[in-house]
């Protein structure tokens, strides 16, 4: 009686347990292998899509390059802002100095008999020498020019026989006396003499004369102590 039961109740639970998943374990393993296959296969073929068609990460700044820029920037900066204020202060001077255009006053073999003004011929590289040496600097200024506009007028006297050439205060500037004979020994000392063998010439004795306006200088706005001229 036994073997009967045992066979009939084998046979009516095997096919149970296959609809509930538990039978014939041999072939879970296959279709596992199977599932991940499928899902390494679309792994493989979209992330190499998505790396083409998506944007490129953009690179990190290292530390050096953080750190340069702002130096750099202040750099241009202060570099830009140099040639300015280079720029102003000769503007400044330039505007403190004034001066006329260079007047023949005399030539000739003798300066108590030789001619005067428009019938004296030019001596242009001679006159730049001499205009540029008054307006070199302040230095050649008269104290009394840091309080009011006055004037200096500047002679240059030139013997081309004895290669000379003497500057000295003449009487028609505003200003005369000790302050006036200081300031063209100061520009006599910065005149830059050409060579005497290049310069043309038709006379012996030259005078040559340069009206210089000098204004005073005025505080700037806000900087106490730093001048700047008008």
């Amino acid at each position: 009686m036994e073997g009967p039961l045992r066979s009939s109740r084998h046979s009516y639970d095997e096919p149970g347990l296959r609809r509930l998943g538990l039978g014939d374990s041999r072939r879970r393993p296959i279709k596992a292998q199977l599932v991940v296959a499928i899902v390494a296969l679309i792994v493989m073929v979209a992330v190499p899509i998505y790396l083409l068609r998506g944007p490129s990460p953009a690179p990190a700044p290292s530390a050096s390059g953080s750190a340069a820029a702002p130096i750099a920037s202040l750099a241009a900066v202060i570099a830009s802002a140099l040639p300015v204020v280079q720029e102003a202060n000769v503007q400044a001077l330039d505007d403190r100095i004034t001066t006329a255009a260079p007047v023949r006053v005399r030539c000739g073999a003798s300066l108590k008999r030789g001619l005067e003004g428009q019938a004296c011929d030019q001596l242009p590289t001679l006159e730049q020498a001499f205009v540029a040496a008054i307006r070199s600097g302040e230095a050649c200024a008269p104290k009394a020019s840091l309080k009011a506009e006055g004037t200096i007028n500047y002679v240059l006297s030139v013997d081309f026989n004895g290669r000379s050439a003497r500057v000295f205060a003449g009487v028609s500037g505003g200003w005369r006396g000790a302050q006036a004979r200081q300031a063209a020994q100061c520009v006599q000392k910065r005149l830059s003499l050409p060579d005497w063998g290049a310069l043309t010439h038709q006379h012996r004795y030259y005078q040559i004369a340069v009206l210089t306006t000098y204004k005073p200088p005025r505080q700037a706005l806000g900087v106490p102590g730093q001048p700047v001229f008008e």
